[in-house]
C-alpha cells in the first residue's frame, strides 16, 4: 500500500459521480444502474493510477473501487429514500395494479399486505433495507469495475511514470559523471583543488 495519499481522492471522485448518475431517474433506467456501478469502479482505477507516483497493485484498485462503490450505495440509498418520502402512496400503487390484472385477494390478506407495505414504506426502515442491499450490490460491483480498470489504465500510466524517471535520471546522472571525473583528476595529482575556482592561464608557448 504505497499509495494511501491517492486514496481519499480516488474513491470520493468516483463515489459521487457513480451515486448521482445512478440516482438520475433519466440514466438509471433499465440496466444502466449497473452500469454505473461499473463505471464507478473504473473511474477510481484511473483516477488512482494516473495520480499515483508508484507502481499501483491490483489489491489497492480493488480497495479504492470498494470505497467509491460503498459511498455510491450510501448516495443512492439517500435519494431513493428521498423519493419515497416525497411520493409515499407509491407503495399503494402494487395493490392497485394487481386489482387491475384481475388478481382477486381475500379481505384479510388484502389488509395484510396493505399494513407490510406501509411498514416498508417507513422511511427508516427503507433506508436500512436499501443500505443492506444497495451497499453489497454496489460494493461487488465496483471491485469489478476497479479490476478492469486496473488492467485497462495501470499498464499506460506505469509505462508513463517510466519514461519520466529515466528521463529525470539521465538528466542527474551527467553532472554526477563529470563531478566523479573531476575528482579522479584531483586525485592523480594534474589539478588542484584552487583551479576549480580560480582556473590558471595558459603560459605562452606551452
Amino acid at each position: 500500500m504505497e499509495n494511501k495519499e491517492h486514496y481519499l481522492k480516488a474513491f470520493l471522485i468516483a463515489g459521487l459521480v457513480s451515486g448521482l448518475l445512478s440516482s438520475l431517474p433519466i440514466i438509471s433506467i433499465g440496466n444502466c444502474c449497473c452500469l454505473w456501478m461499473l463505471f464507478g469502479g473504473g473511474l477510481s482505477a484511473w483516477l488512482l493510477s494516473g495520480s499515483a507516483k508508484k507502481s499501483v497493485r491490483i489489491g489497492e484498485s480493488a480497495l479504492v473501487g470498494l470505497f467509491s462503490g460503498l459511498l455510491a450505495g450510501m448516495i443512492f440509498s439517500f435519494t431513493e429514500t428521498i423519493k419515497r418520502i416525497i411520493n409515499p402512496d407509491q407503495f399503494q400503487l402494487v395493490i392497485e395494479t394487481m386489482r387491475s390484472r384481475g388478481v382477486s385477494l381475500p379481505p384479510e390478506m388484502e389488509d395484510y399486505l396493505s399494513q407490510a407495505l406501509n411498514l416498508i414504506a417507513h422511511p427508516g426502515l427503507f433506508l436500512i433495507g436499501l443500505l443492506f442491499f444497495y451497499l453489497l450490490i454496489f460494493g461487488i460491483m465496483s471491485i469489478i469495475g476497479a479490476v478492469i480498470g486496473f488492467s485497462i489504465f495501470e499498464p499506460r500510466f506505469a509505462l508513463k511514470r517510466k519514461v519520466k524517471q529515466d528521463s529525470s535520471g539521465e538528466a542527474i546522472s551527467q553532472p554526477l559523471v563529470e563531478l566523479s571525473k573531476t575528482q579522479e583528476i584531483i586525485k592523480e595529482g594534474q589539478m588542484k583543488k584552487t583551479d576549480l575556482y580560480f582556473p590558471r592561464k595558459e603560459k605562452e608557448g606551452e
